[in-house]
């Protein structure tokens, strides 16, 4: 896991930038929709976790408190989706979307954090 305080999407943007291979051929498109969302207005103040190809956004600066409050996590499998996992205080939602259709639902979804 991956966050330090203000450089936390930075340091989720290089941590991408790392994954390469075979075996990483769908990082690519989930990097540039990662660099899209690090640059919204929307994310300030929100810090960003990565764990594997999993990323977490939380209003939450340390842990256990991202994974313990509201959070948003999405996950790239490797056929070109994002899965999108809001919690809250309900039980997890969860939608899956093509990489390129995902921008425009995680910043409502951030929105709310």
């Amino acid at each position: 896991m991956r966050a330090v305080g203000t450089d936390s999407w930075r340091n989720a943007l290089a941590f991408y930038d790392s994954l390469s291979g075979a075996d990483w051929s769908h990082i690519p498109a989930f990097r540039t929709l990662v660099a899209q969302i690090a640059s919204s207005e929307g994310v300030r103040g929100l810090t960003a976790i990565t764990s594997h190809e999993t990323l977490t956004v939380s209003p939450y600066t340390r842990y256990p408190d991202w994974f313990d409050g509201r959070r948003v996590q999405l996950h790239p499998p490797a056929d070109g989706t994002v899965r999108i996992t809001k919690y809250s205080e309900r039980p997890p939602d969860v939608d899956t979307l093509p990489v390129d259709q995902v921008l425009a639902n995680v910043l409502s979804l951030l929105a709310e954090l």
